[in-house]
């Protein structure tokens, strides 16, 4: 007897599973962001890649804490984040590559219109319809484009063609392997599409921002929190994406519920920093910590075997990882 033959869902199903595995090959580079940026107290930027990228609040953009968050608050007067020309020179590397960030738009701002950008990329302060070369991410249709000479030869988009969400935290994903570009929304694929031009094709960018389009008379985004901006020169894996989003939940509770109010979503470990020691208070019987710099390298590990552990260290950033899910970024002075 013959095989049946394939439906068209056998088809789709089987290609999806091998644009996947092809994807999980290519890959297969592994490494931290070349651009990191996290909000700290006291309207501090932190460059977490160890490049000291000298990240700026403009117009009135904060930082505000938000349960244990430290999150940039773009504000309501124009307010934007410049990333440094320094940034765009880690972005000129770039060839496949990742940008990762969170995101929350307040109901009632509008975001109708020209502008709205989430974050930009740019070799002039003013681009125009034939000048600039600019990579850019706007809420508004939630549209990445570029160009090498201005939105007039903007030749080459991918866009989901609604507006994002808003009054919800939002996790966006776009990764672009060889000539393949995909937006994920909170661990979904929503948009994918060809993309032939690269960063590296674009050349440095000097003009970098969060929250401010390219274009001089364009809308500025306002009334928008943001966290964790990131920048990787390879593709995510699907498991990396999906593992991203899962911060989402975290986020928009934080964000729902005052300081001091049990979070269902993570463990009651806690980790700070004081007088050049990380001090972990465990609540498990059995847990491990794992100390890591800014670059992702392991710097050691510790059995947590005392309630209160104090562990001495030196001045700088650390990323402490517990063996029951605890992650949290910790600045010692």
């Amino acid at each position: 007897m013959e095989d049946e033959e394939a439906t068209e869902e056998d088809i789709s199903n089987e290609v999806a599973s091998l644009k996947e595995a092809y994807r999980n090959f290519l890959a297969e580079k592994t490494g931290p962001p070349l651009i990191h940026f996290q909000a700290a107290e006291n309207n501090q930027i932190i460059d977490l890649t160890g490049n000291n990228f000298n990240a700026e609040l403009k117009n009135m953009a904060n930082t505000r804490e938000m349960g244990t968050y430290q999150v940039i608050n773009l504000g309501n007067a124009n307010g934007y984040v410049d990333m440094s020309a320094e940034a765009g020179d880690a972005l000129a590397q770039m060839e496949d590559f990742s940008v990762s960030v969170y995101y929350h738009i307040r109901s009632g701002v509008s975001i109708v219109g020209r502008g709205n950008f989430l974050w930009t990329f740019s070799t002039r302060e003013n681009c125009s319809e034939d000048t600039g070369g600019y990579i850019a991410y706007r809420v508004n249709a939630q549209r990445y484009a570029l160009s090498e000479k201005g939105w007039g030869n903007e030749s080459e988009a991918l866009q989901i063609s609604l507006p994002a969400t808003k009054g919800k935290w939002q996790h966006l994903v776009y990764t672009q392997m060889d000539n393949i570009a995909q937006i994920y929304i909170n661990g979904e694929l929503k948009a994918e599409g060809k993309i032939y031009c690269t960063p590296s094709e674009i050349g440095a960018t000097s003009y970098n921002w969060l929250g401010k389009s390219p274009f001089p008379t364009d809308a500025y985004l306002r009334g928008t929190l943001l966290y964790d901006f990131k920048v990787m020169d390879r593709t995510l894996k699907l498991s990396e994406i999906e593992e991203l989003a899962g911060e989402v939940s975290r986020l928009q509770y934080a964000y729902d519920n005052p300081a001091g109010t049990s979070n269902p979503f993570s463990n009651s470990t806690m980790a700070w920093a004081e007088n050049n020691k990380i001090i972990i208070h465990r609540t498990q019987s059995i847990e491990t910590c794992q100390v890591y710099n800014v670059l992702g390298v392991s710097l050691f590990s510790v059995d947590l075997t005392d309630e209160i552990t104090e562990i001495k260290t030196q001045p700088g950033i650390y990323i402490v990882k517990t063996s029951t899910g605890l992650t949290q970024k910790l600045i010692v002075n």
